[in-house]
């Protein structure tokens, strides 16, 4: 979200209306933030308002610097006062909005983007992003009213088509929220999050298949987005291919070493293929990394179990039970006693 490219110009136009000094701030503060010293455009803009406490100008690029050093306080700060110096500035009003989105104040970010459109009815982005407000609230038919309007005004809005189709799978709706997927990737066809979001639409269809074959495409588009690899070893493991869920499980670890549920996915896998020595180092390692996980004690004793290691899994049981697993204290009732 870099915003200050859109605004650079407006800062260079109000300048020349300044006094002399405070326009050279003002462009001294343009150029900082221009080649990514935003801490030096800080302290630009903040001259020049103190030459000009009305400056609306010095205010919303401060703000624009601001955001991008991730002070967003400091940034709403001046965006707010933007308002206070012009209730009709739209743009204002917007950029507030997104970092109150960013900042997770929703009912904020709301109020600002509303009052963007109000100010700006063609203004596809802001539409956009009340969509992810409202979907972040979980009002997923206010967020598909939105996305709705951004694709109405910007028929080529990917993000638009790609979030209305997760809502769309939210409700249940998994063809529609496909299609949805379908048009951004013809709009985008190295959209690699449609391609994710497409596969797991097809995962809830029960298309194990079609749902490989889009994550393995997400992949070869972003080899570093860890969720795809589970989510493929997941559908792998469907279609009892344990082996192709091993080798994605181990990449995720590979990617994130503190992954626990892959270290799950990977124990049940192994046990799958009767790597019951693999299984069991898993599951241990996933109960060290979220020692609450009942489930990896529990299934951790079935296999000490079969293996014969009978006091091993015994203990793993009264662990599981501590953990309020019911089943593990009837287990416990009938083979450890």
């Amino acid at each position: 979200m870099k915003l200050f490219l859109s605004i650079a110009l407006s800062v260079f136009i109000a300048c020349f209306s300044f006094g002399q000094t405070e326009e050279e701030y003002c462009k001294s503060g343009a150029d900082k933030a221009t080649n990514n010293d935003f801490k030096g455009a800080v302290q630009d803009f903040t001259k020049a308002i103190s030459l000009n406490s009305e400056s609306a100008y010095a205010y919303y690029n401060r703000g624009i610097s601001y955001f991008n050093l991730q002070e967003f306080q400091s940034a709403i700060n001046d965006f707010t006062k933007v308002i206070e110096l012009d209730a009709t500035d739209k743009q204002a009003y917007f950029n507030r909005g997104i970092i109150r989105l960013a900042m997770r104040n929703y009912d904020g970010a709301i109020a600002d983007l509303q009052k963007t459109t109000q100010l700006d009815a063609a203004n596809a982005a802001a539409f956009y992003n009340l969509g992810v407000a409202r979907k972040s609230k979980g009002d997923y038919t206010g967020a598909l009213n939105d996305f709705n309007k951004a694709i109405s005004i910007d028929s080529y809005n990917t993000k638009a088509y790609n979030d209305r189709g997760i809502v769309k799978g939210i409700l249940k709706d998994y063809l529609g929220a496909i299609g949805d997927f379908n048009q951004a990737i013809k709009i985008d066809p190295t959209y690699s999050f449609a391609f994710y979001n497409r596969g797991v639409a097809k995962k809830d269809l029960k298309d194990f298949k079609g749902a490989i074959e889009d994550y393995s495409k997400a992949i070869e588009l972003d080899p570093d987005y860890v969720d795809t690899y589970y989510k493929r070893g997941v559908a792998k493991g469907s279609l009892e291919d344990y082996s192709g869920a091993v080798a994605d499980y181990s990449k995720v670890i590979e990617l994130n070493p503190t992954h626990s549920e892959a270290y799950f996915a990977r124990a049940w896998a192994r046990n799958k293929l009767s790597d019951f020595d693999g299984a069991i180092a898993d599951y241990t390692k996933s109960s060290e990394l979220k020692p609450d996980n009942a489930y990896a004690f529990y299934n951790m004793a079935l296999i000490k179990f079969s293996l014969g290691n009978k006091d091993s899994a015994c203990a793993d049981l009264e662990k599981a039970k501590a953990l309020g697993f019911a089943d593990a204290e009837t287990l416990m009732e009938q083979k450890c006693k």
